[in-house]
């Protein structure tokens, strides 16, 4: 079941109805929070990206102490958790970029919240403490940016999953974008048409889920920023973690 709600509704669930909220994320039931976040923080975003991305060349970094800020560019990297086409921009509280977490942080209260864990839990670790907060941006070119199905290990600090539309279907881009695929069905459920940029999509990392090619019958160009673009709070383990159980998994 989808539903649309308010922010003020969300953390209403969250708070004093814990154990209904959970118990429907449990049965896969997926929640669209609208007007999360404004059109202007958007653009806001957008901007910190821009000038990130002009003054820092791709690269990629395992997350250990001293893991700069960085973006990527994943064009089907065969060592991938899950196989993808898509640009990515990380960012961490230890660097100078800091301040980009302030807007997130009650997404990420909500999170240690409903782990039972004490609301700042991770929010300024570092990688050798074992946990850490990260703000994740993804972009999946027109030209078939995607990311190919799987589902997320569930931790007591990622018990849902908080995805945030920073684009918007049907105007940013017509094809592809995010689904799930509920056990026993063939179809996929696409969800993008339920949200604009600056909703939230809330759901069970466990269920199965993935992004179709995005606008696939346009040419793929790398330079521009043209396609279907979200943002994601996560609380992750670091890599001095090698357990691959705890990683995504491919479905």
């Amino acid at each position: 079941m989808i539903q649309k709600i308010s922010r003020e509704f969300f953390f209403e669930r969250v708070y004093h109805d814990t154990e209904s909220f959970m118990s429907s994320i449990q049965n896969n039931d997926l929640y669209v929070i609208k007007n999360y976040f404004s059109q202007t923080f958007i653009d806001e975003f957008f901007g910190v990206l821009k000038k990130f991305r002009e003054s820092t060349p791709p690269s990629w970094h395992p997350c250990l102490d001293g893991c700069p800020d960085y973006h990527r560019i994943n064009d089907e990297y065969p060592k991938s958790y899950v196989k993808a086409k898509m640009h990515s921009y990380y960012f961490h509280r230890w660097n100078a970029l800091k301040d980009i977490f302030e807007p997130f942080k009650e997404l990420f209260e909500v999170k240690n919240f409903l782990g039972g864990l004490p609301k700042n839990s991770f929010y300024n670790s570092i990688p050798s403490e074992g946990v850490i907060s990260r703000i994740l941006s993804h972009q999946y070119p027109k030209g078939g940016g995607y990311l190919n199905e799987h589902a997320d290990p569930v931790n007591p600090f990622s018990k849902i999953q908080t995805l945030i539309m920073a684009t918007t279907y049907g105007k940013d881009y017509k094809k592809g974008g995010l689904f799930i695929h509920e056990t026993g069905k063939k179809e996929l459920t696409m969800l993008d048409h339920f949200g604009d940029a600056g909703d939230i999509f809330i759901l069970s990392p466990h269920v199965s889920h993935g992004v179709a090619p995005v606008d696939s019958d346009e040419p793929l160009n790398w330079e521009s920023t043209a396609g279907r673009w979200m943002i994601t709070p996560m609380i992750i383990r670091s890599d001095y973690n090698q357990d691959p159980n705890t990683k995504p998994r491919e479905l």
